[in-house]
């Protein structure tokens, strides 16, 4: 969860520099280092909803076993705007 913290404080870096913020997300894929548990995929969505700080826009959930280097987290996201 530390790494999806990381990784949305860098999208909304992104955002701010063309004034949004990841509460304009209108849709996310997210890749993240998971074992498929459902505890892990909830505890992952609610902190995907803390760093955007509300209503969560459509998400692709990708839950990889391993990932090809030391990232665990990806997040592709397209805002309005």
């Amino acid at each position: 969860m530390p790494q999806a913290r990381f990784t949305m404080s860098y999208v909304g870096d992104l955002l701010r520099l063309f004034g949004r913020s990841p509460a304009d997300l209108k849709l996310m894929v997210c890749y993240f280092k998971s074992t498929g548990t459902e505890a892990e995929t909830v505890a992952f969505v609610k902190t995907l909803a803390d760093c955007v700080g509300g209503a969560l826009p459509p998400m692709t959930l990708v839950p990889k076993f391993t990932t090809a280097s030391e990232v665990s987290v990806e997040i592709c996201g397209v805002a309005q705007g």
